[in-house]
């Protein structure tokens, strides 16, 4: 039988930091997979899918889907700067 650990008991400084770096390399690789998602997202709407066609060939939720297309229309609308002159600028 497997011990049950106690997750709200006091560790030590080692446990408590192998713990936090596993934490972050979870969240890093999600956030890497969220990336890929909406990149393969904005291939499919291009493409001429709608939302629930993608969710439902990347097996996730339609409101996943309506979080990324907001990302990528954010992304879209952000101000760049310019790498010659330095002016800001939203890219058409």
């Amino acid at each position: 039988m497997t011990k049950r650990l106690n997750w709200s008991a006091p560790v030590s400084d080692a446990v408590a930091q192998r713990r936090a770096g596993g934490r972050r390399a979870y969240n890093s690789w999600r956030r890497d997979m969220a990336i890929i998602r909406r990149a393969h997202v904005a291939t499919l709407l291009l493409a001429g899918r709608r939302q629930y066609e993608i969710a439902a060939e990347l097996g996730v939720a339609r409101s996943t889907i309506c979080k990324d297309v907001a990302a990528l229309v954010e992304l879209a609308n952000r101000e760049h700067e310019c790498p010659v002159c330095g002016q800001s600028y939203v890219r058409k």
